[in-house]
């Protein structure tokens, strides 16, 4: 057992799947939009494990070290919650389905519509447009009006789908 920990690769694992255990725990336990207090206590908990697990580099100069455990906390908190809202979105259970009006529209990397919901609560939609170049008219603007499947995940966490990307894939 204490050899497994020397290699290097070893520790990256423990930390990667500490990362993915985490946010499925607490999904399947506590479930709903984690607050920040969450968040917070599970980035300490990863960078304390990684400090803990690296402790004994005497080789490194402490910036080296710091600087380490700071990226690969960076790295699997954002992973993590990003594999928390994946899972999230897996199965879904229809809520509604509404025109809204785009408030803000960002495109990089596929690109996201921001938008307000009948209640008046901020939801956003992923619009998987990645085309490069963008030639003629289609690409969602602000000010459009666009059509929106609002649906709660499997851990309660609301998220949205846009309706004429759904029915193309059908």
């Amino acid at each position: 057992m204490k050899k497994l920990f020397r290699h290097p690769v070893a520790k990256y694992l423990v930390i990667a799947l500490c990362a993915v255990i985490l946010p499925l725990a607490y999904g399947f336990t506590v479930g709903g939009m984690p607050t920040i207090w969450h968040r917070i206590a599970q980035t300490l908990f990863l960078g304390g494990l990684f400090a803990f697990m690296i402790r004994r580099n005497f080789f490194e100069s402490v910036w080296k070290r710091l600087f380490l455990i700071l990226v690969v906390t960076v790295l699997s908190t954002t992973g993590s919650w990003a594999v928390y809202f994946y899972v999230n979105s897996l199965q879904g259970t229809f809520v509604s389905e509404y025109d809204a009006v785009v408030t803000d529209a960002y495109y990089r990397g596929g690109g996201t519509a921001s938008f307000q919901n009948p209640k008046g609560e901020e939801r956003a939609v992923d619009l998987h447009d990645h085309r490069l170049i963008v030639l003629d008219d289609s690409y969602v603007k602000v000010g459009d009006t666009i059509r929106v499947r609002e649906y709660v995940g499997l851990f309660d966490v609301p998220f949205c789908t846009l309706a004429e990307q759904e029915d193309e894939q059908s």
